[in-house]
């Protein structure tokens, strides 16, 4: 049987149209690295390319300048029990300062990797108008200045509508990367310009530091498009575990902005719920009016200051997104449960 290697370095004379590209191979062939970086410098028609294999610096410039890449997905680890390899050049991207427009056309950028942090340059210099989806996976959790930096960068990219991050490493506190300098602050508001989005979805190692009332009513004005809404710090940074000095500060009457939006369909915040923030019926939206099919409460902190404070909150929440249907008992704490216990019964 032709072996692998033999098979890719044909490929520029077999298929010189070769429009889509996948490939997904044992990291520690060091043979099959060689043999892709080659035929990928003369492939001048790929669409899509998903590569879990290192590139060298020269076959990365080529990529970088394809006007026909519309889809990039790429891994320096394949699982969590896989050897580690690069997917980065041996000089990293900075070269790309020099390359103002990468990436000239792509709409999707996905990656899975150990560490956000090599391929923040090569996302702030993806120069396409069209990118609208970028999806992170990685198994180290962010540094403060890193996630900083990586809202930095999103925010220059106006054609998003959906973004992801994410970490597979469920780690204690005193694993993470970094404790936030007091100075250090990450804030939500400056994604308010991707008034494009559609789906946001946050859970890396730090939550935001302008999380309020406010800033829901400033996204639900800024993100008029958007169907999904979860901010998900790791358990590491949770209202009940928080590394932070202060708590999340969205309240109660912080969901009211929610659900008056048009197309929300699934929201998931960090979120102090206590009965005496539950504001006047007057303030209420239209009964009926939410489309929220999904409230997940794992990350509320509840808090029981009177008897009855339990019913309130779950008639208010009824109230609020009367079609909400989706119940994630899995995870939660006592109060967490009888609140989500208690807005079932009010079906």
């Amino acid at each position: 049987m032709e072996s692998i290697t033999s098979f890719i370095s044909r490929l520029p004379k077999e298929c010189p149209h070769l429009r889509e590209l996948n490939v997904n191979h044992d990291p520690g062939r060091s043979s099959v690295f060689v043999a892709l970086s080659e035929p990928l410098k003369t492939l001048n028609h790929i669409a899509s390319i998903a590569h879990y294999t290192p590139l060298d610096m020269t076959t990365w410039a080529h990529l970088v300048s394809l006007k026909t890449l519309k889809c990039i997905s790429f891994s320096n680890c394949l699982n969590a029990h896989a050897p580690v390899i690069r997917s980065t050049p041996q000089t990293g991207f900075d070269f790309l300062v020099e390359s103002p427009n990468a990436f000239p056309a792509v709409q999707e950028m996905v990656l899975y990797a150990n560490s956000c942090d090599p391929y923040l340059s090569l996302i702030r210099a993806c120069g396409s108008p069209f990118l609208s989806e970028i999806d992170i996976l990685i198994r180290l959790p962010f540094s403060p200045f890193s996630s900083r930096q990586f809202i930095s960068i999103l925010s220059e990219k106006l054609s998003l509508t959906s973004i992801k991050s994410d970490c597979s490493g469920k780690r204690s506190r005193r694993d993470l990367p970094l404790r936030r300098p007091p100075d250090l602050s990450i804030s939500l508001r400056p994604l308010s310009m991707l008034h494009n989005l559609v789906s946001f979805i946050w859970g890396t190692s730090y939550s935001f530091d302008d999380l309020g009332d406010s800033t829901m009513t400033d996204l639900v004005a800024s993100w008029p498009s958007l169907r999904c809404l979860r901010l998900d710090p790791l358990v590491l940074d949770s209202p009940v575990l928080s590394h932070q000095t202060e708590p999340p500060s969205v309240a109660l009457r912080g969901l009211l902005p929610l659900a008056s939006h048009p197309l929300l369909s699934e929201i998931s915040i960090p979120l102090i719920a206590q009965a005496s923030d539950i504001l006047p019926s007057s303030f209420f939206p239209a009964n009926g009016h939410s489309r929220v099919t999904s409230l997940r409460l794992g990350q509320w902190m509840v808090i029981e200051e009177a008897d009855g404070d339990l019913e309130a909150m779950a008639r208010y929440l009824r109230f609020l997104f009367p079609i909400c249907d989706q119940t994630y008992p899995n995870g939660l704490n006592g109060q967490q449960r009888k609140l989500q216990a208690l807005v079932n019964s009010e079906k």
